[in-house]
C-alpha cells in the first residue's frame, strides 16, 4: 500500500477506489444516497461522507480489513459527521469525576473499567510508578506532574472528554476544596471493608499498609 498514514490514505489510490465502490453500491441498492444516521437524502456524492465505524488511527490504517473493510463504513451527511466527532458546536459538555477512598481499595481499577476512550486520568498513584525508584526520592517531581495536570483540567484545557482525579482524601474538607478548585466534580466513592484493604496492602508489601491504617484513621 502506498500511503504513509493517515493523510496519505485518504488521497491514495486504495480509498478512492473504496469510496466509489461503496457509494455506487449504495445508490443501486437504495435508488438514491440518504444518510445513514439521519435519514435524510445526500443531494450530491460529494456532499456524503464515508465514516469509519471502528476510528481509523496510525495503528490500524495499514489493517485493509478495518481501513478498506466496506462494512467498516458509514455513509453520512456533514452534518452528522461533524456530531459523531464531536465538533464545530455538537461537543458534550466535559465532566470531571473526583474518585476517591482508601488506598488498596480499587480505585484505579474502577477507573479502568469506567474512562472511554477520550478521558483522561490523573492518578498520583500511577504518577510515582511512572517515576520508579523510592517515593521519598521523587516526591517533589510527582506532586509537580500531579498539580500541573489538575491545572489542566481546572482550565478546561486540552481536548479529553472527561477527567477522572484519582486521590484517597479521607477528610470531607479536603474534597470539598478540591472540587471548588476544579469549577466542580462529580464525587464517586470507592468502597472496600478495611479488611478487603488491609488485605491487599499485605499483597502489595512495602509502605501500603502503613497507608491504609492512616487513612483509616484520618477518615474515623
Amino acid at each position: 500500500m502506498g500511503y504513509a498514514g493517515l493523510s496519505d490514505f485518504y488521497r491514495s489510490k486504495e480509498w478512492e477506489s473504496c469510496r466509489a465502490l461503496a457509494l455506487a453500491e449504495r445508490l443501486a441498492r437504495d435508488g438514491e444516497l440518504r444518510c445513514e444516521r439521519c435519514g435524510k437524502a445526500i443531494m450530491r456524492q460529494y456532499e456524503g461522507i464515508l465514516h469509519h465505524k471502528e476510528e481509523l488511527d496510525e495503528s490500524n490504517v495499514f489493517d485493509p480489513s478495518i481501513a478498506l473493510n466496506p462494512d467498516n463504513l458509514m455513509l453520512v451527511c456533514h452534518w452528522c459527521h461533524d456530531a459523531i466527532h464531536e465538533r464545530w458546536g455538537h461537543q458534550r459538555s466535559r465532566h470531571v469525576y473526583l474518585v476517591w477512598g482508601c488506598p488498596c481499595s480499587g480505585k484505579r481499577r474502577f477507573v479502568d473499567a469506567s474512562r472511554g476512550r477520550h478521558d483522561i486520568v490523573v492518578d498520583v498513584d500511577a504518577i510515582f510508578d511512572s517515576l520508579g525508584g523510592e517515593r521519598s526520592a521523587v516526591k517533589s517531581e510527582a506532586l509537580a506532574m500531579y498539580r500541573t495536570a489538575v491545572d489542566m483540567v481546572r482550565t478546561r484545557g486540552g481536548r479529553w472528554r472527561n477527567a477522572w482525579i484519582v486521590r484517597t482524601l479521607p477528610r470531607s474538607s479536603d474534597r470539598e476544596r478540591l472540587q471548588r478548585d476544579l469549577g466542580g466534580a462529580e464525587e464517586v466513592h470507592v468502597e472496600a471493608s478495611a479488611d478487603e484493604c488491609r488485605a491487599e496492602a499485605l499483597r502489595r508489601g512495602g509502605e501500603w499498609p502503613q497507608w491504609v491504617e492512616q487513612w483509616l484513621l484520618d477518615s474515623a
